[in-house]
């Protein structure tokens, strides 16, 4: 554990596949009365996403736990119909870092059928990190009231594991042209519910961007993955 305490510390590895997951079958998209359409979900130019849970992960045989944040910012997109891609990218000397984004929503506009972010942080040398979230069925409209007050937008803190398909992330230094692994990823805490340590999922079009892209500090474990 002192590995955790020291300045400097060395950066996570973590490279998985849930495959719990994939085998929990296809969400049967409800009938929602909003008004959500392609036509206004194509007037978001932005995506945003967080992705936040209790993770364990081992470390050269020793287990440890931690809440861990993945997160990208306000990402531009292109939409294709109702298929979107964007990429964002702030580069400064020794810290590249881009974030992606790709996916489709259904005909209506309350759905995403499906969605990849991920976010890169190159150090050369250095401690650095990739990571790639995928999504599947992700309702973006008020299906429990009927309307759709805020178009766009997934808020939830429980029963989420259902739209995580995978988890990729690899953090460690960055040499030779790749990441070299330190720590791997074991498992996450779906069931959590401490205050705090909830499992929780966000994810919001923008008409304009509430986040942007910036340096960001060196990966720390348990910290998430964002701006300091």
């Amino acid at each position: 554990m002192k590995f955790f305490q020291k300045a400097g510390m060395a950066a996570l590895a973590l490279s998985i596949i849930l495959p719990g997951l994939t085998g929990c079958g296809k969400t049967t998209a409800p009938t929602v009365k909003g008004q959500g359409s392609l036509a206004s979900m194509q007037k978001n130019k932005y995506l945003i996403a967080r992705l936040y849970g209790v993770m364990t992960f081992d470390y050269s045989g020793t287990t440890v736990t931690f809440p861990t944040e993945l997160i990208i910012s306000s990402v531009p997109l292109v939409w294709m119909g109702p298929i979107f891609d964007g990429k964002v990218e702030n580069n400064g000397p020794g810290n590249d870092v881009t974030d992606q984004v790709h996916g489709s929503v259904s005909a209506d506009g309350t759905w995403i059928e499906s969605l990849s972010y991920q976010r890169q942080i190159i150090r050369p040398g250095d401690k650095s990190l990739s990571y790639r979230i995928t999504l599947k069925n992700v309702p973006i409209a008020n299906a429990a009231t009927g309307t759709t007050t805020t178009p766009g937008t997934f808020e939830k803190t429980s029963d989420i594991q259902k739209y995580v398909q995978t988890i990729e992330y690899n953090s460690g230094i960055f040499t030779g042209g790749k990441i070299v692994p330190a720590i791997t990823y074991v498992s996450t805490d779906w069931e959590n519910a401490k205050q705090g340590m909830q499992p929780a999922l966000k994810i919001t079009f923008e008409e304009k961007p509430s986040e942007t892209l910036g340096p960001m500090p060196p990966p720390q474990p348990g910290m998430g993955m964002n701006r300091s």
